[in-house]
């Protein structure tokens, strides 16, 4: 598993950095394939109520690079997923927030407005990660550079990054991503607390 995370980021992430991807979710998920059942890639997931909403928080994924681009986090994804309205992701990879983007009916922020529930929400997933994020859903530094090996770049949302939302990668900045998936009426219905 370490391998698959190394590679996947493209640099040599610490173990702690590792073993802190695959314990502190609720559920980790491995993807193997191939006769010897070989992991290729990984998925962290936790679920809470957020606003008072069932929300699925994607907590760290690494696929191995030859198998990025092919559905593997999308079929993940869509294995995790158990109905909620909600879905949480921070990230400061433009690659991983268009695949995330193909799985949900709305995402937010995006290049549209983003609205003032939707920013209720972020405001109570950044605090669950103990973070502050601006009126756009970024948390400034919150990685301390830039996580990759090398940038990662998406031609349609690496513009959405660097222009509309001002995020400067090689500084750790982080985008909190919602997405909302229309789901049966009975699952979005607001849970008493």
């Amino acid at each position: 598993m370490v391998v698959v995370v190394r590679e996947a980021f493209g640099r040599k992430l610490e173990f702690e950095d590792i073993y802190n991807h695959l314990t502190l979710p609720d559920e980790v998920h491995l993807l193997k394939i191939g006769a010897g059942k070989e992991i290729v890639a990984m998925r962290g997931y936790s679920r809470r109520v957020l606003s008072g909403l069932q929300s699925l928080i994607l907590e760290g994924a690494a696929i191995l690079p030859e198998m990025q681009g092919n559905g593997v986090y999308g079929k993940m994804l869509e294995q995790a997923h158990e109905g909620e309205s909600v879905l949480c992701l921070r990230t400061q990879n433009p690659r991983l927030y268009a695949a995330f983007e193909k799985f949900c009916d709305k995402v937010y922020p995006g290049f549209h407005d983003t609205p003032r529930a939707v920013r209720e929400i972020q405001k109570a997933f950044a605090e669950y990660l103990g973070c502050d994020a601006d009126e756009n859903g970024i948390v400034r530094e919150y990685y301390g550079g830039l996580f990759y090996g090398e940038e990662p770049y998406h031609e349609r949302i690496s513009p959405l990054f660097m222009e509309r939302l001002k995020m400067d990668l090689h500084k750790g900045d982080a985008v909190l991503v919602l997405g909302v998936k229309e789901v049966e009426e009975h699952t979005c219905q607001p849970i008493e607390e």
